[in-house]
């Protein structure tokens, strides 16, 4: 416990939690993918063309709804990456102004 507060206090708090929301989604689809395969909810029988297996049903609801969540932090770490890039290339500008020079 306190190797995680020393790891905690080195990586900044909004970063910290996108890595734990992005592990544990990593992990939890690793999980359910496993275990539909373990089902064997990726076969071609009968009965999973015709959708009679009510877990394979839920395997694949169930990874419609991580994909979904996936695409939105994947979308959402784009763009706070390109609002710090934004940033970054203000504050350069800005340093290198020639109106800073004439004042």
């Amino acid at each position: 416990m306190h190797s995680m507060e020393r790891i905690q206090s080195f990586i900044p708090e909004k970063m910290y939690y996108g890595f734990i929301s992005i592990f544990t989604l990593v992990f939890l689809n690793i999980f359910v993918l496993s275990s539909c395969s373990y089902f064997g909810c990726y076969d071609v029988t009968f009965s999973n063309m015709m959708r009679m297996n009510l877990v394979c049903n839920a395997c694949t609801d169930i990874s419609y709804h991580f994909q979904n969540h996936q695409i939105k932090l994947y979308m959402f770490i784009g763009g706070y990456l390109l609002k710090r890039v934004n940033e970054v290339i203000d504050q350069q500008i800005k340093n290198i102004s020639p109106s800073k020079n004439w004042e």
